[in-house]
């Protein structure tokens, strides 16, 4: 019986979310490329449990233009490429060992956490839309990252307003013998 190695479904739009929620259902033992590049109905992509695929190494969605959560927990992948998902809004990325992220031109991403011991270098060159950007890579040492957008949050301060606080404290100095 021959092992399934690499998986490699480009250019189409038939491939849907259920083909990727079978494959990490099934998690074959021995796949170690997955290459669903310019797959325009594949919205999202879940790869979770770390132990599903346990050898996979390289996964491509570049060009997957309908795409726009990512979720993935790995403790094989060590390259994952993201270019060109146009729609792409929320990347989640728990891999220790990933040494090579590629995502670039995703104007639309607007939160982005990666976990990841071995990562050393990010650019998000194009990525123009982050509000939430948290890194867990302690040997990240050049990064090229856009302006992040500030969104101004009304925050209701927990103490009464100062000029009432003013106002008290005058009044109690007065009326005190």
């Amino acid at each position: 019986m021959c092992a399934l190695v690499q998986i490699r479904i480009v250019r189409t739009a038939s491939l849907r979310d259920a083909f990727c929620t079978e494959l990490v259902k099934l998690s074959p033992a021995e796949l170690s490329v997955l290459d669903l590049h310019e797959s325009t109905n594949l919205r999202n992509f879940v790869l979770s449990p770390g132990t599903a695929c346990p050898k996979l190494t390289t996964l491509s969605l570049d060009g997957c233009t309908s795409l726009s959560y990512v979720l993935i927990q790995s403790q094989s992948l060590t390259t994952i490429s993201l270019k060109g998902c146009g729609a792409l809004r929320k990347v989640l990325l728990h891999c220790p060992r990933l040494n090579n992220l590629t995502l670039t031109a995703c104007p639309e991403l607007e939160t982005l956490v990666i976990w990841s011991d071995d990562l050393q270098r990010l650019s998000l060159a194009g990525c123009t839309g982050i509000v939430e950007l948290k890194l867990h890579c302690p040997n990240l040492t050049d990064t090229q990252i856009p302006p992040l957008k500030v969104i101004e949050k009304h925050i209701k301060p927990l103490h009464p307003p100062l000029a009432g606080m003013l106002k008290v404290s005058k009044h109690q100095a007065t009326s005190q013998p």
